[in-house]
């Protein structure tokens, strides 16, 4: 997950967090409840979840002279067929 996306989404979730523990104090309900416990689980998912630099992303393939080169993004079987 992108470093900017990861903060977004960490500072618009903290803050419904604390929206929903006032909701709690206020009108103490199974909806409220629910609400801030599914909104603490998703803030600890972001928080463990790591942030991934697009330069990671990058696969490199080399090959000799002679020879043909495959890239997928997931594995590839190849089957030579015997003629």
């Amino acid at each position: 997950m992108n470093t900017i996306l990861k903060n977004i989404l960490l500072t618009v979730n903290t803050l419904a967090f604390m929206a929903s523990i006032i909701w709690i104090i206020d009108k103490p309900n199974y909806d409220s409840i629910i609400s801030a416990l599914v909104l603490f689980a998703t803030l600890i998912g972001l928080w463990i979840t790591p942030s991934t630099d697009k330069s990671a992303l990058k696969q490199k393939q080399k090959s000799g002279n002679n020879s043909k080169n495959l890239q997928a993004g997931n594995d590839i079987n190849i089957f030579k067929d015997n003629e």
